[in-house]
């Protein structure tokens, strides 16, 4: 098995610093992805990708410059928490001004659950939380859930799962 390791750094900074690894498969085409949760201001970073393969043989790519901004372009719904629950559970939202965004929970069908919020969303961190009822206030079975945030045509979701309690 391969193993890659993202390494960033700041530009025209120094080595930079490993921000996570992806497991390969040895011998096997395909695509990899990995999301770094990049903080504070922003700003330019320098990545490159170092493959470990099972000989222990390090090939090191050349470095890609991304700039990044504080700010998301389009909402983002951050990793569930807790997950699993059978309480409620708490949702995060970082978010540009785009004007209306609409946070929905779904079932593994796709079908709407809840709407949390449907309008105006400011600029940065929102908090939410889910009760684990559905529009009607009945409590909703046990199961794969998801929560959804659309702003026009950009989406944004998370899986979680609801235990029964």
């Amino acid at each position: 098995m391969w193993k890659f390791e993202v390494v960033r750094g700041v530009a025209g900074g120094g080595v930079g610093e490993v921000v996570g690894t992806v497991d390969g498969r040895s011998g096997a085409d395909g695509e990899y992805r990995f999301t770094d949760e990049v903080g504070g201001d922003g700003g330019e970073f320098l990545y490159r990708i170092r493959t470990i393969r099972t000989d222990e043989r390090v090939i090191v790519s050349e470095p890609l410059v991304v700039s990044a901004s504080a700010v998301p372009l389009a909402p983002v719904v951050r990793p569930v928490a807790p997950n699993p629950s059978g309480s409620p559970v708490e949702f995060v939202i970082d978010s540009p001004a785009l004007g209306d965004v609409t946070i929905s929970v779904f079932d593994a069908r796709g079908a709407e659950v809840r709407v949390l919020h449907r309008g105006p969303l400011a600029a940065g961190t929102s908090h939410f939380s889910w009760d684990g009822r559905n529009e009607t206030g009945s409590a909703v079975p046990a199961g794969i859930y998801f929560v959804t945030a659309l702003a026009g045509e950009t989406r944004s979701s998370q899986k979680f799962v609801r235990v029964a309690r």
